[in-house]
């Protein structure tokens, strides 16, 4: 083997290295210099050989650079991108001499961004949408939850402003159609011509004139068909604040104040807007320690929600009472024989209360909906009466 031949051997195994890694690492230099004492190569003969493919290396990133710099520009002005835009990304590409599969994961990078980006604002303004059903203007409260919800998407304040004047700006379009249509009173129509003024005809005749006839009939069905297009269109905004149902992790404890547009169907019941006296049945095991555990099919009333002290975990405590029925009939006073159990004879009657993590909740239990019936209700059993012996002494 030749000298020139050992070089193009080392340049070779150079730039395998160089496009596993770059920079190199410890390792592939030690590797690096093992080849280059194999093949008997002097330091100033591979000294050349290495700044000239790392020139080409950095000169190939600085084009990726240049491709990605381009690619972000077009995203921020308008996205899904245009066939303008496309059309002069691939111009760019063919002026910096990149492949398809050389620009194909930068892409695939940005847009995976953009989507996540886009996603976190829908469900913002889903959440927000939810928000404004149950109270508006906000409170205090639920104006932190709101920013908390903000921080958990890391979304800035500026795009929080504007999907909350979005939102509140359609609404207040909405109730004004809808005082628009109250206050709507169709035109009065004469039904005969104007008089003609006295002085005018005093010495001449009065010409008869034949009243203007006019289809009355048609004056309610105007009204009706204008009645039916507006209601549509606020129909039409109503379903699409329901379209996309999002679980926002906040509620308020304060009595909410219904919107002039919430529609009165009752909200569906979710953790997120828990409230006392709602009740949610365990639809797993869900263990309290100290050998206790609730079984599946538990009921269990809300009594209150309380602040987690570890506010980093994101989650809040429910304190709820357990309810007696057939599945968990426990023995919240042992005193009173009327409440049988099912509890395992080697484990603790469970207690009338018990506190979980909403974590725990949201994963092995379901709120029940204001339609289901409450079996946590209270039955009050008669008492019960000794037959009188009536037996012969």
């Amino acid at each position: 083997m030749t000298y020139i031949q050992k070089l193009q051997q080392y340049e070779q195994a150079f730039t395998r290295a160089t496009q596993q890694q770059y920079p190199l690492n410890t390792t592939q230099r030690n590797q690096l210099r093992q080849e280059q004492q194999r093949l008997g190569i002097k330091n100033e003969d591979v000294a050349p050989i290495e700044a000239r493919v790392r020139a080409e290396i950095e000169a190939y990133l600085q084009k990726l650079q240049q491709y990605e710099e381009a690619f972000t520009r077009a995203t921020q002005q308008q996205y899904p991108l245009s066939a303008t835009q496309r059309n002069q990304l691939r111009q760019e590409q063919q002026v910096l001499g990149l492949k398809d599969e050389n620009i194909a994961p930068i892409e695939n990078r940005i847009q995976v961004e953009i989507e996540a980006y886009v996603q976190k604002l829908e469900q913002y303004e889903q959440a927000l949408i939810q928000t404004i059903e149950h109270e508006y203007p906000f409170s205090e409260e639920v104006r932190k939850e709101l920013k908390r919800y903000q921080q958990i998407l890391e979304l800035g304040d500026e795009e929080v402003a504007e999907i909350e004047e979005k939102v509140v700006r359609q609404i207040e379009i909405n109730q004004t159609q809808i005082q628009l249509l109250s206050t709507f009173e169709p035109p009065e129509i004469a039904t005969q011509s104007p008089i003609f003024s006295s002085q005018f005809v005093s010495n001449q005749k009065t010409p008869k004139i034949k009243p203007v006839k006019t289809n009355e009939s048609l004056i309610p069905s105007i009204v009706a068909l204008l009645l039916i297009v507006v209601s549509g269109i606020f129909g039409l905004f109503v379903k699409q604040l329901r379209s996309q149902p999002v679980l926002p992790i906040f509620s308020s404890n304060s009595t909410p104040t219904p919107s002039p547009t919430v529609s009165a169907t009752q909200p569906q019941r979710t953790l997120a807007n828990l409230s006392p006296g709602w009740v949610i049945k365990t639809n797993n095991d869900i263990s309290l320690g100290n050998n206790q555990s609730l079984p599946r099919g538990t009921f269990l009333e809300v009594i209150e929600k309380k602040s987690n002290p570890n506010p980093a975990s994101g989650s809040f405590l429910v304190s709820m009472r357990v309810c007696a029925n057939k599945s968990t009939q426990t023995p919240a006073n042992p005193n009173n024989p009327a409440v049988t159990t099912s509890v395992p004879a080697n484990s603790k009657p469970l207690p009338a209360t018990v506190l979980l993590n909403s974590s725990q909740v949201n994963r092995f239990g379901i709120v029940l909906q204001s339609d289901a019936p409450n079996p946590c209700r209270t039955v009050t059993q008669p008492p019960v009466t000794e037959p009188s012996d009536t037996s012969p002494t």
